[in-house]
């Protein structure tokens, strides 16, 4: 998968940049807020107010025209790989003397190569975007007010160990669930194919049965993982609030003894809301990591069939001349 992932790595690198000028606007929006607060408002500078409009409107042009670069480049890095990497299995596959089920390569061809395409694609760079969006303004607080910034990222902290154990538990029922797929493809060809030869013999009742087993057992592990990803988004809503009430509390009281301005206030205010967008999405495509990887095993698994294929076309080669 390392050997995967590095052959797209321009592609990768290409889709952080832009994703990063994306969110110029938003990360310069709460610098230029305190300043409008504390220098324009509170100093009467508005010559530095005209400064501050240009950076806006500069800024906002530059993330708009970043997204649309973006959105599209996205597509066309997914074609890319869709058409390169399912001209490769499918090749491996005709060349295999391993009998595969139908069902389940055309799930591993489809539904699993399309999670990782987007792992390339989406999650590599968004998770990239996260750390980014997080790292800067952390580092912004904490050379304003280094305490009150800890303070603040104590529930954090909490919340990315329990968003780490939940991926753990998520990747464990995902396989499941991709197996379940793959069976119910197989089922589904087996149904289609062998119509006649069911009615002839009047076992339906059989087939609907085990049908009727299989989706069961898929519904059983989908609600489980949809119970667990809800236990994520009740302490997401949870912890969220917390930090806002430190803020209110404990930086209220640093502006009453004047350690704080109101600017500053404002800023950190700003910050917290934008930090805690990329720290709950880093925890979704920390799980929706955890959901692709039962799919690159999977598609791995294809992969070694070439190396299974050169071995015999190796052994055939030494019977020959023996």
């Amino acid at each position: 998968m390392k050997t995967f992932i590095m052959k797209y790595k321009k592609e990768i690198l290409i889709l952080s940049i832009l994703n990063l000028i994306t969110y110029i606007f938003i990360l310069i929006n709460p610098i230029l807020l305190q300043y409008i607060i504390d220098n324009v408002i509170m100093n009467n500078e508005k010559k530095l107010f005209n400064l501050i409009l240009i950076i806006l409107i500069l800024s906002y042009a530059l993330s708009t025209i970043a997204s649309f670069l973006s959105n599209y480049y996205t597509e066309y890095v997914n074609i890319i790989i869709f058409q390169e990497k399912s001209s490769e299995l499918i090749s491996i596959i005709l060349t295999s003397h391993k009998y595969m089920n139908t069902g389940d390569t055309i799930s591993r061809l489809t539904d699993n190569l399309r999670l990782i395409i987007n792992l390339i694609s989406l999650i590599i760079p968004k998770i990239i975007l996260n750390i980014f969006v997080i790292v800067v303004p952390l580092l912004i607080m904490f050379y304003i007010h280094t305490k009150l910034t800890i303070l603040i990222l104590t529930p954090i902290i909490i919340y990315i160990f329990i968003s780490y154990i939940i991926g753990d538990e998520i990747e464990k029922i995902e396989m499941k669930i991709l197996k379940n797929n793959s069976e119910l493809f197989s089922l589904f060809k087996e149904i289609f194919t062998s119509k006649e030869f069911i009615n002839s013999f009047g076992i339906e009742k059989l087939f609907l049965d085990k049908y009727n087993l299989k989706t069961n057992e898929y519904k059983k592990n989908i609600l489980n993982c949809a119970k667990i990803t809800s236990i994520n988004f009740s302490f997401e809503s949870i912890i969220t609030v917390i930090p806002i009430l430190i803020l209110i509390i404990y930086g209220g009281l640093l502006i009453i003894n004047k350690e704080l301005t109101i600017g500053k206030l404002a800023l950190f205010m700003s910050y917290i809301y934008l930090i805690f967008s990329p720290i709950t999405e880093l925890s979704m495509n920390w799980i929706n990591y955890k959901k692709i990887k039962p799919a690159i095993i999977r598609i791995n698994e294809l992969y070694k069939l070439n190396k299974n294929t050169k071995l015999s076309k190796d052994a055939l080669n030494i019977k020959k001349e023996k």
